[in-house]
């Protein structure tokens, strides 16, 4: 520096850099990192490690180590979703907002102090939005999926929901609750809220499938013993294989389960009972009623066999199930009320008298019920055959002998053949819920949007 005049003299330059690359910088710390691609965090919640890597390597020209990667993705996390522990202390305004902004919804927040002088703890919260009562009592099938599925913020915890099926087939969610762990504590509670909420399942004659969870069979049980609760064959044959293997058992406990048949079905069994007695006695200790569609009731207007709608309801949500609870929770309200305003602009435009998949069932029904003779008996009744089966139809009862119709509320092809004959459209026989006004009511209600 040259004395007196505030500027720098050179007197030695050597125009080539002799020090070796480093691509490493103590200035760039994971807090860095974090504010300084926060939108970048933000648009890829999931941006994986070397994705990360090679962006900063590409911008700054820094090498990250991988546990630099997780410790900015974790502080962007932070940053973007906010604390996670201060986050429940919102949850009371939160619940109140939902209350002001959706009259007619349900929330309830349940606390607990671990003495006298503690503040309240977090402990369960369950919310239902008023479309989605509206929508079911309006339009949806009495069939509900129960299930939890694990969350995987900081804190843990379980998401119990109840999921119905609209006449489209599509799945409509009813409820669900925040709790710390899946036993007959939380399922009670759950179900206790559920029941004083929607109403009393036996008196909408609603009919529940699960996978068996943990604490729910006794739950269950214990509130709704005379309820129809079905279970997931899926998950029975995923316990049954690990003591009975083979596709000749598996393939059997599926046409058990998937005939409408008593008398199949009791065949299919003796079948089973002859190739392995102990598979046999797994099978035989669940009541049939629980199983097989042959000794389902009618009451369901489904013959679903796998918890499917719960199945998708958790895979719907689970980008939101590793956020902090406020911002899961929303992210699933945002959620719901986005579906449900597209399904209803959906079905506006749509011309048809039934939904559109049950149209396309019908269709293929249609097509199948001209390998078969029709028979009168009676103005409404026939006996409708083909050269290897033989059934009785109904066409006032709405019923056939193969119990299809029974079931679902569809007439089967030996239903649509007897129609046919007596002059009419399957169209005119089939259930009131799939048709375009049901499904109307189902989306008609919106979840209105709430202020931040």
């Amino acid at each position: 520096m040259v004395s007196g005049e505030g500027t720098f003299e050179i007197k030695t330059l050597k125009p080539e850099c002799t020090c070796p690359l480093t691509f490493r910088n103590g200035q760039v710390t994971s807090a860095y990192v974090a504010k300084r691609y926060l939108e970048d965090f933000g648009k890829n919640p999931n941006w994986e490690v070397s994705g990360v890597k090679h962006h900063v390597m590409q911008q700054i020209s820094v090498d990250l180590s991988i546990s630099q990667v997780y410790r900015s993705r974790k502080a962007a996390r932070g940053l973007i979703t906010g604390n996670e522990e201060a986050q429940y202390g919102l949850l009371r305004d939160y619940a109140e907002m939902i209350r002001r902004t959706d009259v007619g919804s349900k929330v309830i927040l349940q606390t607990e102090m671990e003495n006298e002088n503690a503040e309240p703890k977090f402990k369960r919260m369950y919310i239902r939005y008023n479309a989605q009562k509206v929508g079911f009592l309006g339009g949806c099938r009495p069939f509900v999926g129960l299930d939890g599925c694990h969350l995987k913020g900081r804190f843990g915890g379980q998401l119990l929901s109840a999921i119905a099926k609209d006449g489209n087939d599509n799945i409509f969610p009813v409820a669900m609750a925040v709790v710390e762990q899946e036993n007959k504590d939380s399922w009670t509670w759950f179900l206790e809220q559920f029941a004083d909420d929607i109403g009393r399942p036996e008196e909408l004659n609603l009919v529940f499938i699960s996978d068996r969870q943990k604490g729910l069979l006794p739950a269950m049980e214990t509130l709704f013993p005379i309820v129809e609760h079905r279970y997931c064959v899926k998950h029975i044959y995923n316990n049954f294989k690990v003591n009975h293997k083979g596709m000749e058992l598996k393939s059997v406990l599926w046409r058990c389960a998937g005939t409408t048949s008593v008398r199949e079905f009791e065949m299919g069994m003796e079948h089973l009972k002859s190739l392995d007695e102990e598979a046999w006695k797994y099978l035989a200790d669940i009541e049939p009623a629980q199983w097989t569609r042959s000794h389902f009731s009618p009451r369901a207007l489904t013959d679903c066999l796998a918890n499917n709608l719960s199945e998708s309801f958790n895979s719907m949500i689970l980008k939101a199930r590793d956020k902090p609870i406020l911002s899961m929770l929303e992210w699933i309200r945002v959620r719901l009320m986005s579906r449900l305003y597209v399904k209803k602009i959906g079905i506006e435009k749509y011309g048809g008298r039934l939904c559109p998949s049950i149209q396309g069932k019908l269709e293929k029904l249609k097509l199948e019920s001209k390998s078969f003779c029709a028979m009168p008996s009676g103005r409404f009744v026939y006996e409708v055959a083909s050269e290897r089966e033989r059934h009785v139809v109904d066409l006032v009862g709405r019923t056939c002998s193969c119990r299809a119709w029974d079931l679902t509320g569809i007439p089967c092809k030996h239903g649509v053949a007897a129609i046919f004959v007596n002059r009419e459209m399957p169209e005119d026989y089939t259930h009131l819920c799939y048709y375009k006004d049901a499904y109307v009511e189902t989306y008609k209600t919106p979840i209105p949007p709430m202020p931040g």
